[in-house]
Parts: structure tokens; sequence; C-alpha cells
């Protein structure tokens, strides 16, 4: 996805490598609670996908489920790629109390952030969406039901990379004739470069796109933005340790 987690304290450390790894250590610990009620979340929206099967509003129940499900998935994801870059920061410092060569851990972090995140995130192969894929089809017996929006049973990719900037999305707009969303800004310049025969600019695709058929994507708007929240509850607390 090539996302940034911000700009982070610049401190180095020169001595105290244990101090470093100590902290560091228990950063990583913290992260791997949060999958773990990561884990009780998508573990809950199975059981309560099971208690609505008779409900009336048993397909809006089940897309709510969903669109938590798709979002759990997604920060799960995104943990995975931060404890990449935490453990490598890790394996780096060195195991004397102390060094000549002073390093700077939060642009070491950053590097490696980005390194491991520089691909769109395929969420389709996720355990959190295979699981309540196969709950879906246990019940019914065979193809569950279209839910609206669901990636689940969509198997969309999840991208938050405008195809035209090749940057991250900024005002997400959906194109409602094929799905594929740009940023708002770019997709306007792109139709009206094109005087009224404009193509969807992602790779492979062959729908038009005109203004009447773009809509403000909410869905990814918010999900956008509870990864940033959770880049930068991290990148707060690598700045913190970087300090000690």
């Amino acid at each position: 996805m090539n996302t940034s987690i911000g700009p982070l304290n610049t401190n180095s450390y020169g001595s105290g490598s244990k101090v470093q790894l100590d902290s560091l250590t228990t950063l990583d610990t913290t992260l791997t609670n949060l999958q773990d009620t990561i884990d009780a979340g998508a573990e809950l929206c199975l059981e309560l996908a099971g208690e609505v099967k008779h409900s009336r509003r048993r397909k809006s129940h089940l897309e709510q489920l969903s669109s938590t499900t798709e979002s759990l998935a997604t920060v799960d994801s995104e943990i995975i790629l931060m404890k990449e870059a935490l453990s490598f920061v890790i394996e780096s410092i060195p195991n004397t109390e102390s060094t000549s060569k002073s390093v700077d851990l939060a642009r070491m972090y950053q590097n490696k952030f980005d390194e491991v995140n520089s691909t769109d995130l395929d969420l389709t192969n996720h355990k959190y969406i295979h699981s309540f894929r196969q709950h879906l089809l246990g019940e019914q017996g065979g193809a569950p039901e279209r839910l609206e929006g669901d990636l689940l049973l969509s198997q969309v990719q999840v991208s938050t990379i405008c195809p035209l900037t090749q940057q991250q999305l900024r005002s997400p707009m959906k194109n409602t004739r094929c799905g594929h969303v740009y940023s708002r800004q770019a997709i306007l310049a792109h139709i009206r470069a094109k005087k009224g025969g404009a193509q969807c600019p992602a790779s492979g695709c062959a729908a038009g796109v005109v203004i009447d058929e773009l809509s403000a994507d909410r869905e990814m708007e918010n999900r956008m933005k509870r990864e940033s929240r959770v880049r930068k509850s991290t990148a707060e607390n690598v700045m913190v340790y970087n300090k000690k």
C-alpha cells in the first residue's frame, strides 16, 4: 500500500542497547496482545452471525458483521507488517551495552515498514475472511447470498492507492460501474482530459467512468482512518521507546 506512518522522533541511540531492546520487545508484546483482542472480536462476529440467522433483518446484520470482520482483518494485517518492521529493528540493535555507531531507530523502523508495506493489501485469504465465508457456506449448504459491499464474497482486493496518482487515496470516489476507487481530484481531471470518453484507469478494467456515476466512498475513507489510527499509535510508541 505504500502508506506512511508519519514523521517520527529522530533521536538516535549510541549506548544502552539492552534498554532499547527491552523497550522494543515490550512494544512487540503489546502488538501481540492487540492481535489477541482482535482475534476475540473476529470470533464474536462468527458467533453473532449464527445468532441472527432467523432474524428478519438477517441480511442487514450479516452485512454489518461482514464489514466488521473485514475491518478486523485489515487492522490485523497492518499489525503483522508493523511487527515485521519492529522485529527487523530489534534484530539490528547491537548486543553490546555500548556502541560507537549512532542509529536512528525511528527511521530504521519507518524504512523497513515502507519496504514491507509497498504492495496492495490482499485480504481474500486472511483467516478472518476465510472463517466467516466458511461459516456462511456451512449455514446455507452452497454459495452464500450476496452481501452488498462485501469483500468476503466479492473477493475484491483492498487497495488504498489511487490507480491514477499511485499515491494514497485522497477523498476517495468509487466508480459505481466497476467498483474501483480513485482520488477525487485525480479522477475528475482524468474525466475532463478525456472529454467524456474516459475509461477506468485501473489496470485491466475496461469500464467507462463518468462524473454522474462516481460516489464518495465512505467505507474506504473509514477504513483508511482506522488504519491511520493504528499506525499513529504504533509510531507514537516507537517514538517513546526511542527516547529511552
